[in-house]
């Protein structure tokens, strides 16, 4: 239940028009008065620092424009997740822009509606062909960063498992390719991004099975200021998600790279196949109206040469492998959009 309420709440959102927060005059006030401190844990697609010094990432993107549309005042306090939770906890920290719902932490902090998904996937070294389902590491050794919460939900699912702890994400994966566990859990954006970065794609491969339903991350605020948890809801309510994910920013931009690159040539090559095709029916369209304006008696004259039934059955052959390939890449090509 809880998962559908929040796709529901995803999917309505996602169509959202925009429209600019109001605000009432106390939170006004606020805003004029104070300064949020925001904690930036290393977490790629979804959360990271630029080297410009300003926030990177899907959250980092929502975060920025909520700062733009309520002139919320920030400053940033950067540490690993562990360190950002313990300080937020201290009251150091008044907003984690990335955090997992966990129904222990509402009681030091207040969780925004969901803005996002995660699917969070075993990934195994590739060499390892027989771990192909979940359960086949159901009695193996797992890598997880330090401070997750889904080490609870992994031991309550397999409770025979190993956990080891790891510094990071980076930590896990060098882990894994060096066959010190047998698999890491972690984020399948984040895996893909991390992978990517280091040049290692085809290096480890995740099982396609989700080890829990999608974990939904939230804006995490300080409960002793409810009115910035107010503040950060309506700027969130404000912002049409759906335009924000698909806009050709930084946090997925090495995805928007490579699509940037390969489309074009790839539309060009089915364009010039398309043009191949068209060019085949106008042919074979001339040929077959010659031929019928024969007599019958030419006809069957043609019709039972040898050389003629050979040159349809190549022209009917090449134009099927032709429309098969145009068919797979115009799939190919709506599976790369989807």
């Amino acid at each position: 239940k809880y998962l559908i309420s929040n796709t529901e709440r995803l999917s309505a959102r996602a169509n959202i028009k925009f429209q600019k927060p109001i605000l009432t005059p106390e939170e006004k006030k606020w805003i004029a008065e104070h300064k949020v401190v925001i904690g930036i844990d290393n977490w790629p697609p979804m959360l990271f620092m630029r080297e410009d010094g300003s926030i990177g990432g899907l959250a980092g993107a929502i975060i920025n424009k909520i700062v733009k549309n309520t002139g919320l005042q920030f400053e940033i306090k950067q540490g690993e997740w562990n360190s950002n939770i313990d300080a937020f906890k201290r009251g150091e920290i008044d907003l984690l822009p990335d955090a997992y719902y966990e129904e222990d932490r509402k009681a030091f902090g207040n969780y925004s509606k969901p803005f996002f998904l995660v699917r969070e996937l075993f990934h195994v070294k590739s060499q390892n062909t027989h771990l192909l389902t979940n359960n086949d590491l159901a009695n193996a050794t797992i890598a997880l960063p330090k401070g997750y919460t889904s080490r609870k939900k992994l031991i309550q699912l397999y409770p025979n498992i190993t956990i080891v702890e790891t510094a990071d994400i980076n930590d896990s994966i060098k882990m894994v390719l060096s066959d010190e566990v047998d698999a890491l859990v972690d984020s399948e954006l984040a895996i893909q991004h991390a992978m990517r970065q280091q040049g290692n794609t085809e290096q480890i491969r995740a099982i396609d099975e989700d080890v829990f339903p999608p974990t939904s991350v939230h804006l995490f605020s300080t409960n002793r200021y409810p009115i910035l948890h107010s503040i950060l809801q309506k700027g969130l309510d404000s912002l049409k998600l759906r335009d924000l994910m698909l806009t050709k920013n930084d946090w997925l931009a090495s995805d928007t790279e490579i699509t940037q690159e390969e489309q074009p040539e790839y539309l060009n090559s089915l364009m010039t196949i398309m043009l191949i095709v068209v060019a085949l029916f106008i042919f074979a369209t001339i040929v077959s109206s010659r031929i019928l304006k024969a007599s019958d008696k030419e006809l069957a004259t043609r019709f039972s040469s040898k050389s003629f039934k050979r040159a349809i059955y190549i022209g009917l052959t090449v134009l099927s492998i032709v429309l098969i390939s145009v068919i797979a890449m115009v799939t190919r090509f709506a599976e790369q959009k989807t």
